[in-house]
């Protein structure tokens, strides 16, 4: 069992990088080469017609700008999500603003929780943080791709024993929690959960949405 889930994270790690290759020789090459051919435009117009060269010159500023606050910046945060810094919900509401083109999500949280999550001294752990964006990051994808549903609401308190509980419902389509493929499907869930020493659960109905709780340990 262990070694499967060694498997998991290693694939779901393989895929990162497949998708920050993508990214790299896709769209980012792709814009810089245009870029690069620009200033050649740029060069040869230099002395003939500075006006024009200007011109483009600026457009070509404006594009590194966008490569830099869209590609690469989309790069990183998909090695690191570096708002995981600033604090754990200002993360999440961050995430979840992604999604509103394709669904109402909203998010509470309990005063305990929010205390606690303090940029100047945050007493909830780095791997932690990390874990619950990571856990809400898939739970929306899986809703945005498969749910069929047009709200997510995400609670987040501070359960029994030291505990955060963070709960995720939508009023998607459901299914059959024992499928096998479904089980399959959230398999990265879990390992995501355990990695920490969290643990979770799951209840859906058939036209019922779904409900997806997960603890974390805060200590």
């Amino acid at each position: 069992s262990l070694r499967e889930s060694r498997d998991r994270v290693a694939t779901a790690e393989e895929r990162i990088r497949k998708d920050i290759a993508e990214v790299l020789h896709g769209r980012v090459q792709s814009s810089l080469l245009v870029a690069w051919y620009q200033l050649g435009r740029c060069a040869d117009s230099f002395d003939s017609d500075p006006v024009k060269a200007r011109a483009i010159l600026e457009q070509v500023r404006e594009e590194i700008d966008r490569i830099r606050e869209k590609e690469v910046r989309e790069v990183s945060h998909s090695l690191h999500p570096s708002i995981i810094q600033v604090g754990m919900l200002p993360a999440l509401k961050s995430l979840a603003r992604k999604f509103d083109q394709s669904l109402n999500v909203s998010i509470s949280c309990d005063a305990s929780i929010a205390e606690m999550d303090n940029v100047a001294m945050n007493q909830i752990p780095e791997p932690i943080r990390l874990a619950a964006y990571r856990v809400l990051e898939e739970a929306l994808n899986n809703v945005a791709k498969h749910a069929g549903a047009t709200t997510v609401e995400i609670s987040i308190k501070l359960a029994a024993h030291h505990k955060m509980q963070i709960t995720i419902c939508d009023n998607g389509q459901g299914f059959f929690p024992n499928h096998s493929k479904i089980g399959m499907g959230l398999m990265s869930l879990d390992d995501r959960i355990e990695s920490v020493g969290g643990s979770w659960n799951v209840s859906s109905a058939v036209g019922f949405g779904t409900t997806l709780t997960a603890f974390f340990p805060l200590e």
